[in-house]
């Protein structure tokens, strides 16, 4: 009787051995499975592109040293632009007649105040940054008002960290409110300046792009430090 009772406890033993063992098994994939996810969003959300990658230089311009080649196929945010405050960088269009401190965002409190630059944009420098803004057209400072009579031949200027930045004109077009493609990095440096259109309305977006051409030390630094 007594052994009866000891092979009836030992299938029992046996089979809980097994569940201990199943449910393990299930929390270890299930903790896999979230680092490998939540790692993946997070390099999206925060990207820090390889400064191995560079950008072969455009003919006539020259080689671009150490240059950041940013992904083209998606939006992202760098370190570097959550760091960025109101004012850091000024934006001038002579042909608009337009110099104004570029703020942080591009959120209706913001554009009452000035012109925005996007949370998915890049600061100023080498390589191929897009750095979007947004500006209004008819309400509040309408920076932007006079944002379709840009043409060929037009220059752009952003002054960031000590440098001043060229962009000349490249194109306008006209995309859907929710077409965030004018946001993406190209394969070359850019400014993308946005805003609503027709004036008045919010029905599209007017979208202007200037490559980049040039950048160069402020000339008031820059006699300062010879003095």
């Amino acid at each position: 009787m007594g052994n009866q009772k000891q092979r009836a406890k030992k299938p029992d033993a046996i089979r809980l051995l097994g569940l201990i063992l199943v449910v393990a098994g299930i929390v270890l994939i299930g903790y896999y499975l979230y680092i490998h996810y939540a790692g993946r969003l997070h390099s999206r959300l925060n990207l820090d592109p390889s400064p191995a990658l560079t950008v072969p230089a455009e003919p006539g311009e020259p080689p671009q040293e150490d240059a950041i080649l940013y992904p083209t196929d998606r939006l992202f945010v760098t370190d570097e632009r959550a760091a960025y405050g109101d004012g850091e960088m000024t934006l001038r269009i002579p042909r608009l007649g337009l110099d104004a401190p570029v703020l942080a965002g591009t959120g209706p409190e913001v554009l009452q105040r000035g012109v925005g630059l996007y949370e998915y944009a890049q600061l100023p420098g080498e390589g191929n940054r897009n750095v979007s803004i947004a500006g209004h057209r008819d309400i509040y400072g309408a920076e932007f008002y006079y944002l379709d009579q840009l043409q060929e031949g037009d220059a752009c200027y952003l002054d960031y960290g000590g440098r001043e930045y060229t962009y000349i004109y490249q194109d306008t077009a006209i995309v859907e409110p929710d077409d965030w493609g004018p946001v993406y990095c190209r394969e070359y440096g850019c400014l993308t300046l946005t805003s609503c259109d027709p004036v008045g309305t919010s029905e599209r977006r007017i979208v202007v792009t200037a490559r980049r051409v040039d950048s160069a030390q402020k000339e008031k630094e820059a006699d300062a430090a010879q003095s």
